[in-house]
């Protein structure tokens, strides 16, 4: 990639070759080096997607321990939407309408300018 860019940013060289054909000769690309902070980071990114692997393979015991109270609100919230939602087909296009209404509304609140 950086002999790419070393080319491009070659603007006599770029524009002989694409006006003539021809081209200067092209700088040697150096070579990579591996620094600490590029290693730290690759280290970085692999336990966090480790961590993350695991937490998803085994949410279920830690996710009923520690969110039980908000999974209850939730399922009390989703109950009352649940008796409003009938089944009938007009009845679930009026609620899209609506959620798409509501939820343009938001949108355009938040990202109106100042």
């Amino acid at each position: 990639m950086d002999a790419s860019a070393e080319r491009f940013q070659n603007q006599a060289g770029y524009a002989a070759r694409v006006l003539d054909g021809t081209g200067l000769p092209m700088p040697a690309p150096k070579p990579p080096g591996i620094k600490a902070s590029e290693v730290a980071m690759g280290l970085t990114s692999t336990l966090l997607a480790v961590a993350l692997a695991w937490a998803t393979l085994f949410r279920k015991p830690l996710a009923t321990r520690a969110v039980r109270p908000y999974i209850r609100a939730l399922q009390t919230g989703v109950g009352a939407i649940r008796q409003v939602h009938n089944g009938i087909i007009a009845d679930q296009v009026t609620w899209l309408t609506v959620g798409l209404a509501a939820f343009g509304a938001l949108a355009a609140a938040l990202l109106r300018p100042l």
